[in-house]
């Protein structure tokens, strides 16, 4: 009766030890599979960081170019303008030169005759 007993019990130690075994097996699967994802997550963690580094670099960039785009808008207007005056200067000096009495005055001056504007 007692070899029965010691017999049962080595077979529990056997069983109990296997189940050690494969509960070790499992726990270095998890672990690993922990560390996979430790990595993955640290990898992650960098590309956004580089990301939102990126992302601020060109919302600067984009807000240096409105700044550059507002600075030709204005120098355009104000060329604008100089051109608008320009024209009405133009305009002014080409109906002297037509009137009758300037432009008879220039031709005689210089020989030539007077430019006529449409």
């Amino acid at each position: 009766k007692g070899n029965t007993i010691i017999e049962k019990q080595q077979a529990e130690y056997r069983q109990l030890r296997a189940k050690i075994k494969t509960k070790s097996i499992v726990i270095r699967q998890q672990e690993k599979v922990v560390h996979d994802l430790k990595l993955t997550i640290d990898k992650n963690e960098s590309e956004i960081y580089h990301l939102n580094q990126q992302i601020s670099s060109e919302k600067e960039t984009v807000r240096q170019l409105k700044v550059s785009l507002e600075t030709c808008q204005k120098q355009l207007e104000e060329c604008n303008n100089m051109l608008e005056s320009n024209q009405n200067v133009i305009t002014y000096l080409n109906k002297e030169i037509n009137s009758p009495g300037l432009g008879k005055a220039i031709q005689n001056c210089s020989g030539i005759n007077p430019i006529y504007s449409s």
